[in-house]
C-alpha cells in the first residue's frame, strides 16, 4: 500500500520510534524488521488520515508537526471505528442476506471480527478481512477503517434500496437469476436493477413476476430508440426517479446507484445487439 504524504521520513522515524516503545511496553526497543515496516505503515496511514480530511473539510492547521498530523489521523480513525460499530449495530436488526452468502458472511461474521480486532494504535491500516462481496463501488484502493467502513456505508445503501421494494418480488428475483442453485459473488442492486428498468419502462406492476415475448418485444423496441450514447442517461433518469420516490430522495443512495448504470448499460447494448433481454431482465 502507498501512502501520499507531505512529511520526510526523517519526520516520521521518531514518531515510529515512540510508537515501538508503546508496543514493546517501553521493556526494549528491539522489534523485527517487518514489525517497524508495519509501524511506519501505521504512522503514514494516521498522518494521510488527517490530509484527506483536512483536505475535504477544511480542517487543516497551518503546518502541523508530523506528530500533531499522526494524532489528528488517528482521533479520526477512531471516530470511524465508532462510527462503524454505530451504523453496523443499526443496521444489523433489519439486515436481510436475500440468500448470498457472500454478503451473509461479510456482515454476520466478517465485520464484528474486524470490529473485536482492529487496532487504530498499532496496525490502523490493516483491512483484517477479504471483503469478498462486490459493490458497486470501487473500495480496491483502500485499506483499514476506510475500506470496512466505506463497505458498510455502501451496504446499508444497498439494504434500504432493496427494503423498500417487495420482499417476495426481490427473492424471486434472485432466486430466477441463480436458478435454484447458491448466489454468485455478485452484486444484488446488478441483478435486481435490471428488472427494475424492465417493470418501469413497462409500467409493470412488480407483484407481476415474469415476462412474455410481447413484453420482451416492447422493451426492445423502447431500448432501441435510445440504444445510443442517450441509453445511458436514460437509465440513469429512470434510477434516479424511481430511487427517489421509493427512499424519500436519499441523495447519498441515487448517486451510490449511478456508479452500477454503465456497466447495467453496456450489458443492456449486448443484449439489445443479440436479441437476449431474457438473460438480463427476466422476473
Amino acid at each position: 500500500m502507498e501512502y501520499d504524504i507531505s512529511y520526510r521520513p526523517e519526520e516520521l522515524i521518531p514518531l515510529v520510534t515512540e510508537l515501538a516503545e508503546k508496543y514493546t511496553g517501553f521493556e526494549h526497543s528491539s522489534i523485527s524488521y517487518e514489525r517497524a515496516q508495519s509501524l511506519m505503515e501505521a504512522v503514514m496511514y494516521c498522518i494521510q488520515t488527517y490530509e484527506r480530511s483536512a483536505g475535504d473539510r477544511m480542517l487543516s492547521a497551518i503546518n502541523p508537526s508530523a506528530d500533531e498530523a499522526c494524532e489528528a489521523g488517528r482521533r479520526i480513525i477512531l471516530d470511524k471505528a465508532a462510527e462503524l460499530r454505530r451504523l453496523y449495530n443499526q443496521m444489523i436488526p433489519d439486515f436481510q442476506d436475500y440468500g448470498s452468502p457472500y454478503l451473509r458472511d461479510i456482515i454476520t461474521t466478517g465485520i464484528p471480527q474486524f470490529l473485536q480486532s482492529y487496532d487504530p494504535l498499532y496496525a490502523p491500516q490493516e483491512t483484517l478481512l477479504t471483503l469478498d462481496y462486490p459493490l458497486l463501488k470501487d473500495i480496491l484502493s483502500l485499506n483499514g477503517i476506510d475500506a470496512i467502513l466505506t463497505c458498510l456505508r455502501c451496504i446499508c445503501l444497498e439494504q434500504e434500496f432493496l427494503h423498500g421494494l417487495d420482499h417476495f418480488y426481490v427473492s424471486e428475483v434472485l432466486q430466477a437469476a441463480c436458478a435454484g442453485a447458491s448466489l454468485p459473488p455478485e452484486n444484488l442492486l446488478s441483478i435486481v436493477l435490471p428488472n427494475v428498468i424492465g417493470h418501469i419502462l413497462l409500467a409493470k406492476p412488480f407483484d407481476h413476476i415474469g415476462f412474455v415475448q410481447r413484453e420482451y418485444d416492447a422493451l426492445e423496441d423502447i431500448l432501441q430508440k435510445a440504444a445510443g450514447d442517450e441509453l445511458e442517461n436514460h437509465m440513469a433518469r429512470l434510477i434516479n426517479r424511481f430511487a427517489g420516490h421509493l427512499c424519500h430522495g436519499n441523495l447519498p443512495l441515487q448517486e451510490y446507484l449511478g456508479l452500477g448504470i454503465r456497466d447495467m448499460t453496456v450489458r443492456l447494448r449486448n443484449c439489445l445487439q443479440h436479441h437476449t433481454l431474457e438473460t438480463l431482465i427476466f422476473a
